[in-house]
Parts: structure tokens; C-alpha cells; sequence
């Protein structure tokens, strides 16, 4: 990777880390374009901007507290403005996802996901995301224990 691919993946690395492990919905508006546009199956359309990032990932976070974005190490790459970086997602379901049928009662998550991310000068402008539903899928559907 050249210099600038690499400083894109830096950017790219450093946002997720603050937004979706640490939980900064306060950072989005500094690694987000105003313009942003989510490509995402587990995101509603509705909430396919920044400011719908911003309701979305506070439901999910108020629902999984311990929410955590782990890049896979040597798993990412640029090309011009897009990044490509593979992640697990991983943390406690503490609270109901009705929007994926999820009541939740402590369940272990863990995801498999691919992310596409255009840059913008230097904001993440575009994101697209390829997601292993089978785990949401056997959460949903286990029983509760009683």
C-alpha cells in the first residue's frame, strides 16, 4: 500500500474504533461527511444518513453496551477513496432488537462483517457492509430461558 492508502486506512480504523467500539456518537460529525449515505441490510432506509447513523448506533448501543468493531489484523486494503476492512462485531445483547426479532436476555453476539468505506476528503462519504446473518438469525430464533 502507498502512503495515502495507508493513511485512508488509518482514518477508516480510527473512526470505527471511536464510533462503533468506544461508542462516540459525538464523532461522527468529525469522520462523517454531511452527506453520508449507509448501504447497509441490518440499517433501516430511513436511517441511511448521518443523522440516522447517529439514532441507529445509540438503539444498538443502549441494546449492546459492550458493542465492539475488531478489525481482523491484515485485513484491510485501499484503492483510491474506497477501504476495505474485515471485521468481527462482538458483544452481550442486553437489551431487545426488535428490529431483528431480538429479545435480548444476555446472549452472546459475534459477527463476521466486510465494509466497504469511500473517502471523502478525509470523511468517510459512502459505506457498504456484507454481514454473516447467521448468527442474528439463531439468536432470534433461540428460545429464552425462563
Amino acid at each position: 500500500m502507498g502512503q495515502s492508502d495507508k493513511q485512508y486506512v488509518q482514518t477508516v480504523l480510527t473512526a470505527v474504533h471511536a464510533v462503533f467500539t468506544e461508542h462516540r456518537v459525538d464523532q461522527i460529525d468529525h469522520f462523517f461527511t454531511e452527506d453520508f449515505i449507509q448501504h447497509s441490510p441490518l440499517v433501516p432506509p430511513d436511517n441511511a444518513g448521518l443523522e440516522g447513523l447517529k439514532q441507529w448506533l445509540s438503539g444498538i448501543v443502549a441494546a449492546i453496551p459492550d458493542l465492539a468493531y475488531l478489525p481482523v489484523a491484515d485485513q484491510q486494503l485501499a484503492d483510491g477513496d474506497r477501504v476495505l476492512v474485515v471485521a468481527d462485531v462482538r458483544g452481550t445483547i442486553q437489551g431487545d432488537l426488535p428490529l431483528y426479532g431480538i429479545k435480548g436476555s444476555g446472549q452472546k453476539l459475534s459477527v463476521s462483517t466486510a465494509h466497504i468505506f469511500r473517502l471523502q476528503h478525509g470523511k468517510i462519504a459512502e459505506h457498504w457492509e456484507v454481514v454473516d446473518t447467521g448468527p442474528l438469525v439463531r439468536i432470534a430464533h433461540e428460545p429464552l430461558e425462563t
